[in-house]
């Protein structure tokens, strides 16, 4: 764990921002920016950011399996940092088989979360507009076989979850359905800023009482870069609402950013409220870390509920 403003452990960045799915979940609907990052300045980034990463995330507000050039941009990013853990998130609504072929035989990839929400066919397509049920259950088995075939254990498949109280009575079903193919990870449902409709009281039933809001994991061990270079302390900021400047004009930005700073002690004062994103914020809520949470509990002598998950 890193909480010192000049050790980011996790790298994500936007590649381009085209998606073709409309989930009921996501505000990719409600973005303004669309956009492609040059491969020259994917490279450039790559060169500058990746070796500092411990995860990276080749992506933001995009599709990845929509980006021809994907396999070239994992392989980029292996060149620079061969030890970083490269995560995925698709929806794997389509199979670009050349370059998955890639991908699988390279090993580009370790973490591939594959969004199939839906407990039933039904509320899946209804949740996800643009995907298929059946299309991105065939896909992911596809996707299995390939790795049987060239014996690779990477991508670990994880097909992902989300709790609501639609989905919640199939869980069993679904984790049976992938118990032999695939890791089932469950995600808990977020405001988007208060942009989304948020049941608190169903959350913490689900997922047990909040822990003590402490500062965000993010505003010290992250960057998010969208696809124009601009820096975002929040991957919920999908339009450059708290833009802190552009990366391709310095590439320490993330230092020396007074915004940033500034963030970082309005959090430690715990003044959340006084940034407009922080003060509609619910992912904190269920988001950090035990250690991230108990490190700023030592650190501030923050009183800890008894109803506080371990």
């Amino acid at each position: 764990m890193s909480n010192h403003p000049d050790a980011f452990t996790h790298l994500q960045f936007e590649t381009a921002t085209n998606c073709n799915a409309k989930c009921t979940f996501c505000s990719h609907p409600k973005m303004k920016r669309h956009g492609t990052m040059p491969l020259t300045k994917i490279i450039d980034l790559t060169y500058n950011l990746a070796y500092k990463a411990k995860t990276i995330c080749p992506f933001h507000m995009q599709e990845p399996f929509l980006e021809p050039r994907l396999d070239k941009i994992l392989s980029n990013v292996r060149s620079f940092n061969p030890q970083a853990y490269i995560v995925v998130y698709t929806n794997m609504s389509i199979y670009p088989e050349k370059q998955l072929e890639n991908i699988v035989k390279w090993g580009l990839i370790d973490d591939l979360i594959i969004s199939c929400y839906g407990g039933t066919p039904e509320q899946h397509n209804q949740m996800q507009p643009g995907t298929d049920y059946n299309t991105v259950v065939e896909n992911i088995k596809r996707l299995i076989k390939l790795k049987d075939k060239h014996k690779h254990g990477l991508p670990n498949i994880k097909v992902g979850y989300l709790i609501t109280k639609e989905t919640r009575p199939y869980l069993n079903t679904f984790r049976k359905y992938w118990a032999d193919t695939a890791t089932t990870a469950l995600f808990h449902y977020d405001s988007w800023c208060g942009t989304k409709p948020y049941n608190i009281e169903y959350e913490e039933k689900v997922w047990g009482k909040s822990a003590p809001r402490v500062p965000c994991f993010e505003l010290y061990n992250s960057q998010i870069i969208h696809y124009d270079g601009t820096l975002v302390p929040c991957c919920l900021d999908y339009n450059n609402d708290m833009a802190l400047g552009n990366v391709f004009d310095d590439y320490h930005l993330w230092w020396t950013s007074p915004e940033l700073k500034e963030m970082r002690k309005l959090h430690e004062q715990g003044r959340y409220s006084e940034i407009i994103m922080c003060s509609k914020c619910t992912k904190w809520r269920h988001n950090h870390r035990v250690e991230w949470i108990n490190y700023w509990i030592n650190k501030q002598h923050i009183p800890v509920p008894s109803a506080m998950n371990p």
